[in-house]
C-alpha cells in the first residue's frame, strides 16, 4: 500500500487509552506534557520518514522513538501508529522511566 503525506500533515489522532496512559504519565513528570505535544506535531509531517515499519496486515504501521534527556528528567517516549488516507492514528505508547534505564543491558 502506498503512502503519501498529506500537504498540511498527517490528521493525528490518539486512541483514548493511549491518552489517559500519557495523562497518567504526565502526573509522575510535567515535562512529559510538551514533549508529548512536540512528538505529535514531528510525526505529523515526519511520519513516513522518521518512524520505522512494522508488519501489517491492514494500514501502515511504524514505529518512532523520541529520545528523551535523561540528565534533564525527560523521558524517552516510544509510540507505534498507523496511516490511512489522511489520518494518522496514535495506538500505543510508552514512557521509559528510570526503572527501564536501570534495568538495561548498560548494568
Amino acid at each position: 500500500m502506498q503512502v503519501a503525506r498529506p500537504p498540511g500533515g498527517f490528521n493525528v489522532v490518539v486512541r483514548p487509552e493511549v491518552e489517559q496512559y500519557i495523562q497518567t504519565e504526565i502526573e509522575s513528570n510535567f515535562r512529559i506534557r510538551q514533549f508529548w505535544t512536540d512528538i505529535l506535531d514531528r510525526i505529523k509531517i515526519t511520519a513516513l520518514q522518521e518512524g520505522h515499519s512494522l508488519p501489517s496486515d491492514g494500514a501502515p504501521r511504524f514505529s518512532f522513538i523520541a529520545n528523551g534527556a535523561v540528565d534533564f528528567k525527560i523521558p524517552t517516549i516510544q509510540i507505534v501508529y498507523e496511516c490511512f488516507g489522511e489520518t494518522l492514528t496514535v495506538l500505543s505508547a510508552l514512557v521509559w522511566t528510570d526503572e527501564d534505564y536501570e534495568d538495561s543491558t548498560y548494568g
